[in-house]
């Protein structure tokens, strides 16, 4: 029995490429002989439906449900599902260790060294990935989730808009700034932001401290002792602030606009510029909208021998609750999230994260997303709302409405962000 429903979860409620040298196969999972109820919920892509029907199949033992929906960390809503004892039994969530660290530092989630040992999918997965996901709390070496995917976080823009202004993509911060004002002089919105639900805000964030900072602060930021009140730092908060001011981005707009609402603003062709992830022109195109004319960059970096580079953070993962009453079928579905079987399917019924596991030869990506995975070979910066402790993320988030709804001064956003990165260390 096989059933797929969509539904927001509310509190309480249960509802570049390389060859692998292993193959994982769905048939081991089936050969481990789960069988009972399995409950599956959280974020759902278009694919979702085609690989649980799959895994169904060939674990007909298990009455699989999966229920999509997104599930909240900021206000308790993952939490409070996981200590009911009446949760699913694995659940697709946001990654980063203010999120899953999070719950393994409150014991509602399983340790899974045993299933990677198992498995043997620590080879299968790109080394960066491991390293990330054992570098977090409680333990900082134990892995508590199986990564689904990637995001990378670029400029994209309207090319036919950029050809009739006579513009090409900036090579510096001042061409940047160049281009914002002669699509503004010619009536046109430079760029769109929808930071209502916060995501898109932060990856605009995130590129601009790339853009200023740069890999090896922020490293020293979310792994060591460093201060979020660097000078570089600063002043890529000051950078966001000049976009708004000059009304290059439309503060008041962007804090009333979802993330959703500015990128089907983008696709009607309202605006020349906004920043979001490999799979904005896949989702573009599912609505029926035209993506030849979309191309992408780099904000340049203001560091000379420094060269430009995106941001990137682990999307979602996969976590076992630890209440689970079927963790066997639990870890059964882990295996096939991360077999070769898995992430074909998911690419031929449109999946659009960039693979955190090594891709095997005979399966193609995206172009969107084989773009995205080429541009972080050489080098990526940080997505701050992955990698920063939980109170780091939600003072990550507040800096950026407080800059474009003018509440507070860049100086004033970045003292808070390292006053709350503080009280985590201490504690």
């Amino acid at each position: 029995m096989i059933s797929v429903s969509r539904r927001t979860f509310v509190a309480g409620a249960v509802s570049a490429p390389l060859l692998a040298s292993t193959r994982l196969s769905l048939a081991s999972a089936a050969q481990d002989g789960a069988q009972g109820d399995l409950s599956l919920a959280g974020i759902e892509y278009s694919y979702s439906p085609a690989v649980v029907e799959a895994f169904q199949e060939a674990n007909p033992n298990l009455a699989v449900d999966f229920t999509g929906g997104t599930i909240s960390f900021e206000d308790g809503q993952i939490q409070a599902v996981l200590q009911s004892g009446e949760g699913p039994d694995a659940v697709n969530v946001n990654s980063g260790p203010g999120r899953v660290g999070l719950l393994a530092s409150s014991g509602l989630i399983l340790a899974l060294d045993d299933f990677y040992e198992r498995t043997g999918a620590m080879e299968t997965y790109q080394p960066n990935v491991i390293e990330q996901i054992q570098n977090q709390p409680p333990e900082g070496e134990t892995i508590y989730e199986v990564v689904e995917g990637l995001d990378v976080f670029s400029v994209y823009y309207n090319m036919d808009i950029f050809e009739e202004n006579g513009l090409e993509p900036p090579q510096t911060w001042d061409d940047f700034l160049a281009i914002c004002q002669t699509l503004q002089d010619a009536g046109v919105q430079p760029m769109l932001l929808g930071a209502r639900d916060n995501f898109q805000g932060g990856w605009l964030f995130g590129n601009l401290v790339q853009a200023s900072a740069g890999r090896d602060v922020m490293t020293e930021v979310i792994y060591g002792e460093g201060d979020f009140t660097h000078p570089d730092i600063l002043r890529a908060a000051e950078m966001l602030q000049t976009l708004v001011d000059e009304g290059y981005i439309s503060g008041l707009e962007a804090a009333a606009l979802e993330g959703e609402q500015a990128q089907a603003a983008f696709g009607q062709g309202q605006g020349a510029m906004t920043v979001q992830q490999q799979s904005f022109p896949i989702s573009l195109a599912n609505d029926g909208a035209a993506v030849t004319n979309i191309g992408s960059f780099v904000i340049p970096s203001l560091n000379e021998g420094q060269p430009a580079a995106p941001t990137a953070g682990l999307a979602h993962s996969w976590v076992l609750n630890a209440s689970s009453d079927n963790p066997e079928a639990a870890e059964a579905w882990l295996e096939w999230v991360v077999s070769d079987e898995y992430l074909q399917i998911a690419y031929e019924n449109g999946g659009g994260l960039v693979p955190a596991r090594i891709v095997p030869e005979g399966i193609t990506l995206p172009p969107s997303v084989q773009s995205a995975a080429d541009s972080i070979e050489e080098g990526v910066g940080y997505n701050p709302s992955v990698y920063l402790p939980s109170a780091g993320t939600n003072a990550w988030y507040a800096a950026m409405q407080q800059i474009i709804t003018g509440q507070a001064t860049p100086e004033e956003v970045v003292a808070e962000v390292q006053a709350a990165l503080e009280e985590s260390r201490a504690g």
